[in-house]
């Protein structure tokens, strides 16, 4: 929805603000500063979980609502959970990011250890999130810029930090080239199927941290990246990506049956035609009016 309302899409406001509406009616928890993950139908029974990847992708979503509406208190839940999830826990946690709590934040050490390669809630570590979440602590340094916030001096560091992590315990573990899909305790691997989301979210930080430190290390990782999605996960015969493969780069169906969406492909091919931005669609945004003008 916000990103239909900064593209002027009909009816994307509506839609923005229908979803707005739900987010603080029934998915907002103000005391914790983050969101629930899920209801029965009726808004019923809230589920005795927390988690990293639900409010990855809220922090996503406040990014996009931030730039769409210029409602500073969507940047202050980014905030909120940038610093829960980007600098507290790999604080404490020796640069690993734990995706797993139930409601009193209590760490579930062997959530869905019968289902490691579940494909939204697997057990263990998932580096490609270590990586992905770097890309939105860039995000939202570009917010505070945006607003005028001061622009605290753990950003930075701890997006560098955690995209190391991310290579170090995520980056060809056995040997073969691609990012692993997730990692126990000890780092070692748990499953070695290269998703490719996973290679999706490297490239984005990669190259938005090249740009925004010039160190060129993360070009050179930015390419790794890339030559990899080029050589083996991009399907010349029926277009698109494929979505996993094995340790070898021929294709698996362990975390994915089917083909999943095009987000992660899409942003991947999108992130290097527009700035480090705030939200993509404000991104492109921006663009669109410089060639405009």
């Amino acid at each position: 929805g916000a990103s239909a309302s900064i593209a002027g899409r009909p009816r994307g406001t509506e839609l923005m603000e229908a979803a707005i509406t739900i987010i603080d009616q029934h998915f907002w928890l103000e005391d914790e500063q983050s969101m629930l993950p899920s209801f029965a139908a009726d808004w019923s029974d809230p589920e005795d979980y927390r988690g990293a990847n639900c409010n990855m992708h809220t922090t996503e979503a406040c990014l996009a609502l931030a730039d769409a509406t210029g409602e500073t208190r969507w940047l202050d839940r980014a905030l909120h959970l940038a610093k829960r999830f980007g600098h507290d826990m790999p604080s404490t946690y020796d640069g690993r990011l734990p995706e797993h709590f139930d409601s009193e934040w209590n760490l579930l050490h062997n959530y869905d250890a019968n289902e490691p390669s579940d494909d939204l809630r697997p057990w263990g570590l998932t580096p490609g999130h270590f990586a992905e979440w770097a890309g939105l602590l860039l995000k939202v340094e570009s917010a505070c810029i945006a607003h005028d916030y001061d622009i605290p001096d753990w950003l930075l560091p701890d997006a560098i930090a955690l995209f190391d992590s991310a290579i170090d315990r995520g980056w060809a573990p056995d040997g073969q080239p691609g990012m692993v899909y997730t990692i126990g305790w000890d780092d070692e691997i748990s499953i070695p199927n290269r998703p490719y989301w996973v290679q999706a979210e490297m490239a984005n930080t990669a190259l938005m941290l090249s740009r925004r430190t010039g160190d060129p290390r993360f070009e050179y990782y930015y390419r790794l990246a890339w030559d990899y999605i080029a050589s083996t996960l991009i399907d010349l015969e029926h277009g698109g990506w494929r979505h996993e493969v094995d340790a070898d780069g021929n294709l698996s169906t362990v975390i994915y049956p089917t083909r999943e969406d095009l987000y992660h492909d899409f942003q991947a091919t999108v992130t290097p035609l527009i700035p480090i931005s705030v939200s993509v669609a404000g991104g492109l945004r921006t663009q669109m009016l410089k060639i405009k003008t």
